[in-house]
């Protein structure tokens, strides 16, 4: 099966059709149920989301099956900070070191960067943990590691990951860094995502009725419209979206307005 089969979706589906399917089925396919079933679902979510409408899709790759291994996985974790290695009562999976000391901090940022890569869900917890190692490290490591997270997380959209490293080193608040103009674009980027957040937070709740459901899309659609023209906007307003299904169990019915 390719990933538009496993979505139900036409080939080619806008990017905003694939996500809304994609939040429709992930409610159905809790990680902690069937780790397999959840991570094909993942996959074919981020193989249809790199499709390119410009490009033809190839017979050989439709026929390819989608099983990436990556581990067990977990559901998404609200956007709070916990004790590392710990998410919702499970252990995560330890990273295999010999000693703390033995990390450098590069290391300890390829680390943070590969974990994320595979389970972007869990970035708070794996940003938590990859400080754990930096502890007894010497001050200057502990500043090139954030400069150098600063810098990756602005080649590369990692919204969950960029909204974590922001709080806790409160980017917002710290003068003097040697990436000024980078910081302030991560700091912008990080208000827009509170602010389109807090917009759509009161439409989302477990017991709507069926009026309430429809109003609410309605002023859902509404906040998408003028969005949907910037670019930079319309990408945190997904993850906020995202993030919102996530927390609650919603109607199929309100899904299908979202």
């Amino acid at each position: 099966m390719n990933c538009w089969e496993i979505l139900g979706l036409q080939s080619g589906a806008e990017e905003r059709d694939i996500k809304r399917r994609y939040a429709q089925l992930v409610k159905n396919c809790r990680p902690e149920d069937d780790p397999a079933a959840w991570q094909q679902l993942h996959d074919a979510y981020e193989q249809a989301l790199r499709y390119d409408d410009e490009d033809q899709w190839q017979e050989e790759e439709e026929e390819q099956p989608i099983n990436m291994s990556r581990g067990i996985v977990y559901p998404r974790p609200v956007m709070t900070f916990r004790a590392p290695n710990t998410f919702s009562g499970h252990l995560l999976p330890d990273v295999a070191v010999k000693s703390e000391g033995e990390f450098t901090w590069r290391a300890v940022l390829d680390m943070l960067c590969e974990e994320n890569e595979a389970t972007p869900e869990h970035a708070p917890m794996q940003l938590a943990k990859a400080l754990s190692f930096l502890e007894k490290k010497d001050l200057s490591s502990r500043m090139c590691f954030e400069e150098t997270l600063l810098l990756h997380l602005h080649r590369v959209f990692r919204p969950l990951l960029t909204l974590a490293a922001a709080q806790t080193f409160r980017w917002h608040l710290v003068a003097g860094s040697r990436q000024p103009v980078i910081q302030t674009e991560i700091n912008e980027s990080c208000l827009l995502y509170y602010r389109i957040e807090k917009q759509i937070t009161p439409f989302f709740a477990s017991n709507f009725s069926p009026l309430e459901e429809m109003e609410n899309g309605k002023e859902m659609a509404t906040i998408y419209q003028s969005l949907k023209d910037n670019e930079e906007s319309l990408k945190w307003f997904d993850i906020a979206v995202l993030n919102k299904v996530a927390e609650f169990e919603l109607s199929d019915n309100y899904m299908a307005l979202l």
